[in-house]
């Protein structure tokens, strides 16, 4: 016994050393490893801390079966008195919304709206806009939530493509749902239109649609009792479909259902957000930032928001100082604007802890952070139907979000190497699989899906083409099945994720992502001309890429006073090409996209062109001459 004693001693006295000597050699080849792994010890244990936490939240919400209306009807119990919105002069308590939604429920319901039916929502932001899409759902009918910018065929589409039954659409909108009207594109469905709640002196007043209902007379007659669906609705019903621009020219529409909208106010919980916090929404309610990721805060986890009608950089100060809002949401020309706003007493005086968005500028995000002393900016990434989400919770500069070191290889996302021309994924050749990206390595980052898990689930497109064009199989491991976000990300050592570019033809100006495949196709409608191409490309000192288009005029004949017209006419502010190269001739042969890969390096940059340049300048294309391009270089001309 002894012998065996001294055996088993000696034996486990060997492995010790062997494990011992083999973290050694870990450490003196890794020292970079096991000194970031002991750098962001405090960071990590934090975010595992809050990702167990948020795991929980959507594991519990999803085994309960929970809608985002029973959420939020929960809210109501807990606190029907409690302000779930400030906007403008008006106060709503959660239980006055929750009346209200009833109403929007009951109504359509008479109206002989069921399960599986789909309505149109054009509105600016006002307290009415989540609430219609929360009555709606009372009912099982999903709502479109369309980009209140659009005019024309884009809007048409978007209507269109869900097979709507009905629009419900602002008054002050009437004109752009007119022009669709005029040309036969609404006349099979029912038109809803609510009333201005502009303040008096603002609103204009609109010939009413014929056919049109008005909705704010009748929803005053409709019963406020709990609404009841005959059908049984669940986590797995679609809540909203949400537009999301890409390579494929008009916008598609995402679905998004109620257990994925609840995930989405998780970040209620990474974020650090107290029930006591005030938050102020000034973007569009149509994105899942301000719809989802804002509203969400509100019907999940009752959060008082503050909605914005449309952002004011020279009040925005003051608004903050007014409702005592602790927390603020942004795009990233929000902070910009605010940035470039000469210092007022509000900016002093306000409670904001923190902003949280993404797309903000690194060059504006050092300056804000330095000026507005005690505001952080918590940088997000993440898509309306991506299953990949980062949070920069720290502040970081520069970074999307973090993964702990330790976590890193058991997350089911990843980063690949790309093929620069066609855009594949890069494989090995020897297992099939996508080679991965090691730290300081651009490449795209993949999410793998989850079936029935709100965190990793891609529910896709109405379009599904458009759906399988996001996915891949074989990536990480055999067999798997991964969403493809577009997006070209980079991580360092200590596992921050920086954004690098988008893949594709899409790129993001004004907080907008903009299909340059649509655009296309206005601008040679618009010019007549044979061949047009646009890219995005970078202003030093701004946010995203402004669009740019490169027009073949061989003949000089393009008309600038009717192309300018026709391009205000048809796009939104923040799609229109800013800068116009009219050139003699562009290749449309397979190296189309190496060609456009050379038009966006060569930008505006006025050395290097030698065609005609012009800046589109209070609506009008003007020539782009030295002076001007300088002016623009350096900011003293605001695009």
């Amino acid at each position: 016994m002894a012998v065996l004693g001294f055996g088993l001693g000696a034996l486990l006295y060997l492995f010790y050393c062997l494990v011992l000597g083999a973290l050694t050699v870990l450490a003196v080849r890794n020292l970079k490893l096991v000194y970031a792994l002991v750098l962001t010890l405090p960071r990590d244990v934090v975010a595992t801390y809050r990702y167990l936490k948020t795991h929980a939240f959507t594991r519990w919400t999803s085994f309960r079966n929970e809608t985002m209306f029973s959420m939020f009807d929960k809210q109501v119990k807990k606190h029907p008195r409690k302000v779930c919105w400030y906007f403008e002069d008006q106060v709503w308590t959660f239980k006055q919304v929750q009346d209200m939604s009833y109403r929007v429920a009951n109504y359509f319901r008479e109206q002989g709206f069921k399960k599986g039916d789909k309505i149109a929502l054009i509105m600016e932001n006002r307290p009415e806009y989540p609430i219609m899409w929360l009555g709606l759902s009372r009912i099982g009918v999903t709502t479109a939530l369309i980009n209140w910018n659009l005019r024309y065929k884009s809007l048409e589409h978007c209507i269109k493509i869900v097979n709507c039954k009905a629009v419900i659409y602002d008054e002050d909108l009437s004109n752009a749902i007119q022009e669709i009207y005029d040309c036969g594109g609404l006349k099979e469905l029912k038109l809803y239109n609510m009333e201005s709640n502009r303040p008096e002196g603002e609103h204009k007043a609109h010939e009413p649609i014929p056919q049109s209902v008005n909705l704010s007379a009748e929803l005053k007659e409709a019963s406020s009792d709990p609404a009841k669906c005959k059908e049984k609705i669940d986590k797995y019903d679609p809540l909203v479909y949400i537009y999301t621009s890409g390579t494929t020219g008009l916008p598609k529409a995402a679905i998004l259902k109620h257990h994925r909208a609840i995930m989405f106010s998780a970040l209620y919980i990474f974020q650090d957000i107290r029930p006591d916090d005030v938050l102020m929404t000034p973007i569009p309610l149509y994105h899942a930032q301000g719809g989802m990721i804002g509203v969400g805060l509100a019907f999940c986890h009752g959060v008082t928001q503050v909605i914005v009608r449309k952002f004011s950089a020279s009040g925005f100060w003051k608004q903050c100082v007014k409702y005592d809002v602790t927390v603020c949401q942004y795009m990233g020309e929000i902070i910009r604007y605010l940035y470039n706003q000469p210092e007022c007493p509000e900016e002093k005086r306000h409670c904001v802890r923190f902003f949280y968005g993404n797309g903000v500028n690194l060059e504006i995000w050092k300056k804000f952070v330095d000026r507005f002393k005690g505001i952080k900016i918590q940088e997000m990434y993440g898509s309306t139907e991506g299953n990949v989400t980062l949070i920069n919770f720290e502040g970081k500069w520069g970074a999307v979000g973090c993964i702990p070191i330790w976590y890193w290889p058991f997350v089911p996302c990843g980063m690949v190497k790309i093929n620069e021309v066609n855009g594949e994924i890069l494989r090995d050749p020897k297992t099939g699989l996508g080679i991965q990206c090691k730290p300081n390595e651009v490449g795209e980052m993949i999410g793998v899906i989850v079936r029935g898990d709100p965190l990793r689930e891609f529910d896709g497109y109405t379009d599904e083409d458009a759906s399988h064009s996001k996915i891949a199989h074989n990536v990480l491991s055999k067999g798997d099945t991964v969403f493809r976000t577009g997006d070209l990300i980079v991580r360092d050592i200590y596992n921050y994720f920086y954004f690098k570019d988008r893949l594709g033809d899409t790129y993001r100006w004004k907080g907008e992502n903009v299909s340059t495949t649509e655009v296309e196709g206005i601008v040679q409608k618009s010019s007549g001309l044979k061949a047009a191409v646009v890219y995005g490309v970078k202003i030093p000192g701004t946010e995203g890429k402004c669009g740019m288009a490169a027009i073949e005029d061989p003949e000089d004949c393009l008309n600038l006073d009717e192309f300018s017209k026709e391009i205000t006419k048809a796009l939104p502010v923040y799609a229109r090409p800013i800068f116009l190269r009219v050139m003699k001739g562009i290749t449309i042969t397979g190296t189309y996209k190496l060609q456009k890969i050379e038009l966006q390096r060569e930008a505006f940059d006025i050395d290097k062109i030698k065609d005609k340049l012009l800046f589109l300048e209070n609506g009008t294309y003007v020539p782009l001459s030295r002076e001007l391009h300088g002016k623009i270089v350096s900011g003293q001309v605001r695009v």
